[in-house]
Formats: C-alpha cells, structure tokens, sequence
C-alpha cells in the first residue's frame, strides 16, 4: 500500500497480460475508484485520465483529495482481469519516516475495515474537539468500537 499526502495527483498503471504470460489490449478496460467516504466513480478507458501508452499497458491518474483510504479496482475483458489497489492519503506526513515494517505491524493488528471505521471515527470526534474513541476486545479480536462525544462539544 503507497501513502500520499492529500491534493496529489498520483498514477497508477497496470498491465493487461493474457494466459501466455504476454501483453494485450483487451477488449474493454474500466477502472473504478473508491474514495474514502465510500463514493465511487468508474472511470472509462476513453476519459482522459486513463492513457494507452502501449500494448497492455494503461495508467490512470488522479487526484487524491480525500484523507484515508482509497481503492482503485481496475477490470477488462478479453482476457478477464480485476486487480485492486489500495492507496492512503494522509494531511502530513514525510514518506520516509513510514516503513513497510509500521505498516505492516498496523495491518497484523487490524483489519482494513475496522482500520476505516477506527479512523473515521477518530475525525468525527476530532471535529466535536472533545471526546473518545473505544476499541473492545474480546477473546484477542476487536468486536466493537465504541465512539463518545463530549456534550460540551455538541453544544458549541
């Protein structure tokens, strides 16, 4: 997973192979793009966006204006392939402080949906300025997060 700072425009390429192993233009490509408040959009091989550089080969670029986590599933038919991948945008960061390890140690605890949810959470209270975001576990799995908002805050 690649973590980008939030107003970036990034692209993303894929390669459309068929079972020989060899690059093809397939007969339709789309690429869907769900952004972190669950919207989507699906982005057609004509939009200007998506660019045919070579056989096979296409890349899409967008603009990541949303924090947290992104999906971009791309699918084509003639050979028939769906690949996904998942992006983070995030306010400030400095790419070189998060390794692989960090990411990876996050992943191993919480699954990805829950990770959403933690961190929507987490920016509704933020928005409230006061409050409190509870994980409860049981038998070693989070089964429930729990979200609190300060009355104060809800009266302002």
């Amino acid at each position: 997973m690649d973590i980008y700072r939030i107003q970036t425009k990034i692209t993303k390429t894929v390669e459309i192979r068929n079972s020989a192993g060899n690059l093809v233009d397939p007969s339709s490509i789309v690429f869907n793009v769900q952004k972190p408040d669950m919207t989507s959009e699906t982005i057609l091989s004509t939009d200007p966006r998506v660019i045919h550089s070579a056989t096979g080969v296409f890349a899409l670029t967008i603009e990541l204006d949303m924090l947290g986590f992104w999906a971009i599933n791309t699918q084509s038919t003639d050979p028939t392939e769906s690949i996904t991948e998942y992006v983070y945008c995030d306010f400030d960061f400095d790419m070189e402080q998060i390794t692989e390890e960090q990411i990876s140690e996050v992943i191993g605890v919480i699954d990805l949906d829950r990770l959403i949810k933690l961190a929507r959470r987490i920016k509704a209270v933020k928005e409230h300025k006061h409050g409190e975001v509870s994980l409860v576990i049981k038998n070693g799995e989070i089964v429930y997060i729990e979200t609190r908002i300060s009355e104060s805050a809800k009266k302002k």
